[in-house]
């Protein structure tokens, strides 16, 4: 069998779906697909037993010339001898090679300024990501957990939010509980309902590539991600000497016992260090900011209150117009 077979049959037969025998989210699914592919235009002409430490060191040689970051090699290894060791459980090779050792990449290290923090919340963009900057911030959650959140999530009486939405089992990634500061809990009760990052009442799925832009024009530095954003966060807690359990609750790094955090999130006072040093970043924000924190409405879509008459995002003469990550430019009147 050559590798290259192998990577097709663990694509066809296993790889889009999930342990659960879900099928994987699309974005998730085409990683994995392009890192077979990679792995297979490089050595799929190998059979499996020519995949020696030799090869596989001169696979990591020509990746790194491309060049990858040392933690997308690792992933196409992943892929590759997760394909190869699914052929030999299935019964189709009678072993799979051993596996060389693979550096990581260093750490991401980059916490953002409350002055470049600042100077994003008053960045010229679509309203939609006004909304998904508030939730990084408040929730410090990964940017696929803040894209998938709902209003239904979210109890603005009691003041929390509940990352994992309904129905979706546990993963190695918890998803937390989370309380509300105030903006964020003003952000969300002047939401629609459904989806909180949405597009004309559709989920935004691929954001990063207005971020960019956004971000470009704004003078930032590449290293401002909404990825980065939850580092930021855990930093601030830090750094506001929020106790290390209430952080690591707050990440999903530890999840209290499931019965416990059944009721402590109805606690009129549910960490609430927490929801102090969040108020205080907020503050730190409006400090520096032209553009006030509360939300209002625009033609039925929220945004930041304004104090100038600069436009929403990208011009347009007399008129604000959105961003169209769905094909459909809509024109927001003043």
């Amino acid at each position: 069998m050559t590798v290259a077979e192998a990577a097709m049959r663990y694509w066809a037969r296993k790889a889009q779906w999930d342990k659960y025998g879900r099928p994987r989210p699309a974005k998730d699914a085409g990683n994995i697909r392009r890192d077979l592919e990679i792995a297979a235009e490089l050595v799929g002409d190998l059979a499996v037993s020519e995949l020696t430490n030799d090869r596989q060191e001169a696979l990591k040689r020509e990746l790194a010339a491309r060049p990858y970051r040392p933690d997308t090699i690792r992933r196409v290894f992943e892929m590759l001898f997760a394909a190869l060791n699914f052929c030999h459980k299935a019964g189709e090779l009678d072993r799979v090679p051993p596996r060389i050792k693979l550096a990581s990449s260093p750490p991401r290290e980059f916490v953002a300024t409350y002055d470049q923090l600042a100077t994003f919340w008053d960045a010229t963009k679509p309203p939609q990501y006004q909304m998904l900057f508030v939730l990084l911030l408040a929730t410090g959650a990964r940017p696929d957990t803040v894209l998938e959140l709902t209003k239904f999530q979210c109890d603005v009486g009691d003041g929390f939010i509940d990352l994992n939405p309904p129905g979706r089992l546990p993963t190695d990634k918890r998803r937390a509980v989370v309380p509300m500061c105030a903006v964020v809990r003003e952000w969300i009760a002047a939401a629609d309902p459904g989806p909180l990052v949405a597009y004309m009442g559709r989920p935004i799925e691929y954001p990063w590539q207005t971020w960019r832009r956004i971000r470009k024009a704004a003078g930032l530095p590449a290293e401002f991600t909404p990825g980065a954003m939850r580092h930021t966060v855990a930093t601030e807690l830090s750094r506001r000497d929020v106790p290390d359990a209430q952080i690591s609750q707050f990440l999903g790094h530890e999840m209290p016992n499931r019965i416990t955090a059944r009721y402590a999130k109805r606690r009129p006072r549910f960490m609430p260090e927490t929801v102090a040093a969040l108020d205080a970043l907020f503050e730190e924000i409006a400090q520096r900011t032209k553009t006030g924190l509360s939300p209002k409405r625009v033609s039925g879509v929220l945004v930041a209150g304004r104090e100038t008459a600069k436009s929403l995002i990208y011009g347009g003469r007399d008129r604000d117009r959105t961003c169209d990550p769905l094909g459909v430019n809509e024109v927001l009147s003043r």
